[in-house]
């Protein structure tokens, strides 16, 4: 037996992101794009396990040696009342992520307490130990950015819900609160570089809830608004800013500037020296200069920031990234529009380096990425081929809402799934009702590894994905609910889960699709596009000639009629080029003469309206049309699951995978047959026209542990069922 198929389906697999930007996409679209979405959706009682999915990214570390982190209504919930306090225990950290300038990292948190400690920010591993940076939400009451030597930046409430963003530069990060319907830009700084690094929430015995750790696609770029590269004044723009300039002094004194609005009328922070090292923050209100904050000692290095932080009526200044003072009002009405900034000495031999000035408050563009139900979110996924452990991907597309149905969109023969453009995606997710959508990148292409095959194992890459969203998607998705549609060779993928996975798909969709690449002589797909010749002969291992048996078992066309229930539906165009008309004619006249009525055939040709031109459902085409048949009754959940029939006779390309029962010819690609079956008595009949006898056969639904007997072609044989009630047969 040379096939995985008999192996166990992982039920934990690994994940890792592939960081693929949807085509077009932009700050101006809603289809959101995440590395990371960690939103908690599935409940857990402490203790959590040791790895918990994230919706999108991968597997969550935990560390929780007192039981005090669960997951409560999708929210992380950290109890408090440890025995021992400990540092990062209880934890909670996602997948690496690799810095990039620009990268957003976003989390929600709610303290119940302003005098418990705990952390948001970025690892360099997954375990309690020291962290890279961090917003940190001190027993004072007051919130800052760590490791130290750090300032104290925000006096934070219980009860409250807060929104913090790191964007990290090339060295470095920028960090971000949202508070009173803005953002505002609490500090910056440059020291770390770190290039892989994992956001973490954790406490050391703090009662706090996360909503979520979220790690967007898209950059932010935060520019200076001023670069104060000597000494000099420059505008700013904005009255509220954060500006900064790196000094050495050598005599006399040198300042740092805001709310410059002429000779008479500015802020300014002071470095100097009156026997000792010292900064102060002063005044100049119609011409006068007065002190706001008295003198205080610092201890002076060359080079060091000097910072003035401004915003509204606040003031702080900070030496060497450490608080000067504490926070100072200035309400003077003269001194609060004014945007220019900048530095000044009174002795030629000082030094400025390194000056810059940020917007205190905007940032609008992370808006996108907190809102809590955001149009359509999507990311990308990786996941294991049940088959022979390939990682494949597929990119991932959803609304708001739990217990979506499934839509699996299948790109074309020369295709990949960023050929789905952001309106296709919007469209399908939210126009037709609330639907989570999967797009599979099939294997050998774009991120997915392996070999192409057309049709042949990349069919259980498919159903894999599917059971993959199943297990990491929790209450996402309804799993009673699968559709999958598909263009092309796309639509052919489709039809050939009809033929080998039936009672999976709720509905299957195909347009203009491949139902046989090439075992009919006449009618094949090999026979009529020469275009497509080499490649099918790379993909399948010869050419009809040569290995026809490899065509006969991709031949869905031939086990289709196995689609017993849900509903089928073929568009196809009479005088379509690329893939002859014949291959969804012979379809729908397989399923009449089979006496099923469960398939809709719309064809099109010259005259007619709408048109079903090979292509992709676009803005404008007609193939949108089409859509109205099939995806009101996918949004609405009105096809309803269903399963095969107790007993029966179903065709075999390959192999056969239904709820019931499971039957795997050989290696799968090369074989055909047919199984007679009686789950009543458990007796089945293999045939098989191409290929050698050997079977892999699976009979789920039994009781775990118990000895299950089978008749197999006349032979009795007995197994015993697994623990995931599967009792497995081979010959």
């Amino acid at each position: 037996m040379t096939i995985g198929s008999g192996l166990p389906r992982t039920t934990l697999p690994l994940s890792r992101l592939m960081p693929t930007r949807v085509a077009g996409a932009s700050f101006a679209d809603d289809v959101i794009q995440y590395l990371i979405r960690a939103e908690f959706g599935t409940d857990y009682g402490a203790p959590l396990p040791s790895a918990v999915a994230a919706e999108i990214g991968g597997l969550l570390a935990i560390v929780d040696t007192e039981s005090k982190l669960s997951v409560v209504n999708g929210l992380a919930s950290f109890s408090g009342g440890k025995t021992v306090a400990g540092f990062l225990d209880p934890a909670i950290w996602t997948p690496s992520v690799r810095r990039t300038a620009g990268r957003v990292i976003l989390w929600k948190v709610r303290p119940t307490s302003a005098a418990q400690a705990f952390q948001v920010g970025i690892d360099g591993n997954q375990a309690p130990t020291v962290y890279l940076k961090a917003f940190t939400f001190r027993a004072t009451g007051q919130l800052r950015v760590d490791p130290a030597p750090s300032p104290d930046l925000y006096s934070y409430s219980a009860n409250t819900d807060y929104i913090l963003a790191m964007v990290l530069a090339n060295s470095g990060a920028f960090y971000l609160l949202y508070n009173g319907g803005e953002w505002h830009l609490l500090y910056d700084d440059t020291a770390d570089s770190t290039a892989v690094v994992h956001p973490f929430v954790g406490s050391v015995s703090a009662v706090v809830k996360c909503d979520y750790i979220r790690v967007p696609t898209d950059p932010l770029t935060i520019s200076p608004v001023a670069v104060l590269g000597a000494f000099g004044l420059t505008n700013a723009n904005t009255p509220d800013v954060l500006t900064r300039a790196n000094l050495t002094r050598v005599a006399g004194t040198i300042d740092v500037i805001c709310r410059y609005v002429d000779p008479d009328n500015y802020v300014y922070a002071r470095l100097l020296n009156d026997g000792a090292n010292k900064v102060t923050l002063r005044k100049v209100l119609a011409s006068s200069d007065s002190e706001v904050l008295a003198p205080m000692a610092v201890t002076y290095a060359a080079a060091a920031p000097l910072r003035l932080h401004c915003e509204g009526t606040k003031f702080r200044v900070f030496y060497n990234d450490l608080a000067v003072g504490t926070e100072q009002t200035i309400s003077d009405v003269a001194l609060q529009a004014g945007t220019t900034v900048g530095v000044q000495t009174d002795d030629g031999s000082n030094a400025v380096t390194a000056g810059i000035t940020y917007a205190r408050k905007g940032y609008t563009d992370l808006n996108r990425f907190f809102d809590s139900s955001p149009a359509v979110v999507g990311g990308s996924i990786t996941y294991p081929s049940s088959i022979d452990a390939l990682l494949l991907a597929a990119d991932v597309a959803y609304p708001s809402g739990l217990n979506l149905p499934i839509l699996v969109v299948m790109h074309g023969y020369t295709g990949l799934t960023s050929d789905f453009t952001i309106d296709m995606r919007r469209r399908w997710c939210t126009s037709y009702g609330h639907i989570f959508c999967i797009f599979p990148q099939m294997r050998g292409r774009g991120s997915s590894e392996g070999a192409r095959d057309s049709g042949g194992r990349e069919i259980q890459d498919i159903v894999d994905a599917v059971d993959y969203v199943i297990a990491h998607y929790g209450t996402r998705v309804d799993p009673t609910q699968v559709h999958i549609v598909g263009y092309s060779g796309g639509g052919g993928n489709a039809l050939s889960c009809a033929a080998r996975s039936p009672d999976r798909f709720n509905s299957v969709v195909s347009f203009f699709g491949i139902s046989d690449y090439g075992y009919d002589g006449t009618d094949g797909w090999y026979q009529n596009v020469a275009a497509f010749q080499v490649q099918l002969a790379t993909d399948i291992g010869g050419t009809p000639a040569t290995v026809p048996d490899s065509y006969h078992s991709r031949a869905s066309v031939l086990a289709v009629t196995n689609y017993l229930g849900g509903q089928l539906y073929l568009f196809h165009d009479a005088l379509d080029a690329t893939v002859n008309v014949a291959q969804s004619r012979r379809v729908a006249a397989e399923m009449m003469a089979a006496g099923l009525t469960n398939c809709t055939y719309r064809e099109s040709t010259t005259g007619a309206s709408p048109r079903w031109y090979h292509g992709l459902p676009v803005v404008g085409a007609s193939l949108i049309e089409g859509e109205t048949d099939f995806m009101p009754a996918i949004g609405s959940k009105a096809r309803v699951a269903w399963i095969v029939p107790a007993s029966g006779t179903l065709t075999v390309a390959g192999w056969l995978d239904t709820k019931r029962f499971s039957l795997w010819l050989g290696d799968s690609l090369a074989e055909f047959g047919a199984v007679t079956y009686d789950l009543t008595t458990l007796t089945f009949t293999i045939t098989v026209d191409t290929g050698a006898f050997i079977y892999t056969l699976k009979v789920k639904g039994q009781t775990p542990g118990a000895n299950v007997t089978a008749t197999i072609n006349t032979v009795e044989l007995t197994e015993e069922v697994d623990a995931n009630g599967i009792a497995t047969f081979a010959g």
